[in-house]
């Protein structure tokens, strides 16, 4: 009896055991992480547009302008058009600043009731007058060639004034080292 008594009272520990391992409470999973193609459009336009913001913060201005293609891309908002003019404006090469002017208008015709509207059409201008200056050829004698040949002139003239300037009897004297024409 002693025997059987020890057998349920082992019994009924396993089982509690057992029933406080299956009422334990499980930690919550972390949710996964989502790719960038499992986010929402908007979610991934926040996403570029937070990258972006950070890189323009950095001066690093044609890799905030590509931040803020994707995030067009994703979500087709006008403010990131303005974003992108602001990053290729800083960029100041023809090419950009072009892109500026390209953005510039097209958050405009996408936002024509903007308030900014005045201002960015003055933006618009000066950045055109800028690429006005920058198509302008140099005058020529800002070019390197034309500097080149007035070194040649120059270094030409000089060595033909020495050697015209120079006696005709430059004969060395007997027992006279490096003393020409002097008696």
């Amino acid at each position: 009896m002693r025997t059987i008594g020890m057998l349920l009272v082992g019994l009924l520990l396993l089982c509690s055991v057992g029933s406080v391992r299956a009422e334990e409470p499980k930690e919550p999973r972390e949710p996964k992480e989502r790719t960038e193609k499992q986010l929402t459009p908007r979610e991934r336009a926040r996403l570029h547009n937070t990258m972006a913001k950070k890189l323009f913060n950095l001066g690093l201005f044609q890799e905030a302008a590509e931040e803020y293609e994707k995030a067009y891309q994703a979500k087709a908002a006008p403010a990131f058009l303005f974003n992108l003019a602001q990053c290729y404006k800083r960029i100041s090469r023809k090419e950009s600043i072009e892109k500026a002017v390209f953005y510039f208008k097209s958050f405009v015709n996408s936002v024509p009731e903007t308030p900014m509207r005045v201002d960015i059409e003055k933006e618009i201008v000066k950045l055109e007058r800028e690429l006005a200056q920058l198509s302008r050829p140099a005058p020529f004698y800002k070019r390197w060639w034309f500097w080149t040949v007035v070194g040649v002139a120059v270094t030409g003239a000089t060595v033909g004034t020495i050697i015209a300037l120079q006696p005709e009897d430059m004969e060395p004297r007997d027992g006279s080292i490096g003393t020409f024409g002097i008696p």
